[in-house]
């Protein structure tokens, strides 16, 4: 894909040649991107694909290993000026992060009052400031109602609100529809395009897809922490993306074979030690509660992300084992995860959007692409 048509001005914010670690992790490799005045960049890739810290370090929230910030070409400040850091950019998190005992006024200026003199607040006049930013960008929440008794959509305001109120012209919002209803997520999108047309840079990061080509200019796609495409959404389709995505179309199998896991009891590999299944309670103590002799057959298992935070050697063990139990005792396994590798064990697949049966997949082994598609709201042809 060609890169998007970029003016000849500094961009608002960049990230530029970005590495960051975690351990073993190389949770970035070399990302570089820019956000631009009045231009939304949607930022999409699986989970763990890097996103969050790629905010992250954007937000100076943590430094990057290698590489730099830069904001209208100039260096980003030290992580310690975060006054510094909130004059330039701002992040709308997924999760609410106003302080719900104060009003909204004082959120909006929360850190920065206006003050009278050394020490003394001026709430007048904080009142004051909040109203008119309020009104200037056509934001239906009083200034001294109180946070606590906001909804969502109310407090995603106040937040945006904070944004502007400090001066920055960029802005990053995590996953912001993630907690609100289409009319409220329709609003947000009236609000993002007010936000463009006046030249605030964003970034929107986003697990659904159609909210990316409803509301971006540019589309950026992380896979494994690389930046593996950017283009403006004129030049992409919804295949593209997912494509990107996932990377080559695959199916969803497992080492042991496609679609199965073998059969019998599990034993720790050899040369593990004995204590490791202490580290992994979820796995062993299914195994032991299933052992109980006097312990009724239940008709379901249900299992919900069972894998989340285990490696991938008791990850093998764990899907066995269920594997196992489910084949010689006829029980029924409903398994809800949102690893696409957990899925090897299913015989059927039912994805759930926006708390809905999206679409039912019923021949294993599964299409690696269909499947993210499907979750994004999507469909890809074959």
């Amino acid at each position: 894909m060609t890169q998007p048509d970029i003016p000849s001005a500094p961009a608002a914010a960049s990230a530029e040649e970005i590495h960051k670690r975690f351990g073993s992790t190389h949770a970035l490799r070399g990302v570089g991107l820019s956000l631009q005045g009045g231009r939304c960049l949607g930022l999409v890739g699986r989970n763990g694909a890097g996103k969050s810290t790629l905010i992250s370090i954007l937000s100076g929230l943590v430094p990057p290993d290698a590489g730099e910030v830069r904001f209208d070409g100039q260096l980003a400040p030290s992580l310690g000026d975060v006054a510094a850091w909130r004059g330039r950019i701002a992040t709308v998190f997924q999760h609410s992060m106003v302080v719900p005992g104060l009003t909204v006024a004082e959120n909006v200026f929360l850190g920065r009052q206006p003050r009278h003199g050394p020490g003394l607040v001026d709430w007048r006049r904080m009142r004051e400031q909040a109203r008119k930013i309020m009104a200037d960008w056509g934001f239906d929440v009083a200034a001294d109602t109180p946070c606590g008794s906001l909804t969502v959509e109310q407090r995603q305001v106040v937040e945006i609100t904070r944004a502007l109120a400090a001066g920055t012209r960029c802005l990053l919002l995590d996953e912001p529809t993630a907690a609100l209803e289409r009319g409220a997520a329709q609003r947000l999108f009236a609000r993002v395009r007010q936000l463009r047309e006046a030249g605030v840079a964003i970034m929107y990061i986003s697990h659904h897809l159609e909210e990316v080509f409803e509301i971006c200019t540019d589309v950026a796609v992380l896979r494994d922490g690389e930046l593996v495409l950017t283009a403006p959404m004129t030049q992409v389709g919804k295949d593209d993306l997912v494509t990107a995505m996932v990377g080559e179309r695959g199916q969803i199998t497992i080492p042991n074979g496609p679609g199965r896991l073998p059969r019998g009891p599990v034993q720790p590999r050899p040369g593990r030690p004995a204590g490791a299944r202490r580290a992994h309670p979820t796995w062993s103590s299914a195994r032991s509660a299933w052992r109980r002799p006097a312990r009724p057959c239940p008709a379901l298992i249900v299992a919900i992300t069972p894998t989340r935070g285990v490696d991938v050697a008791s990850k093998e063990l764990l899907l066995a084992e269920l594997d196992r139990i489910t084949r010689q005792t006829g029980v029924s396994l409903l398994l809800a995860s949102d690893e696409l590798d957990d899925l090897g064990i299913c015989d059927r697949v039912l994805v759930l959007v926006r708390g809905e049966i999206f679409t039912e997949f019923t021949e294993p082994p599964f299409d690696r692409e269909a499947l993210i598609a499907a979750t994004e709201g999507l469909g890809v042809s074959s």
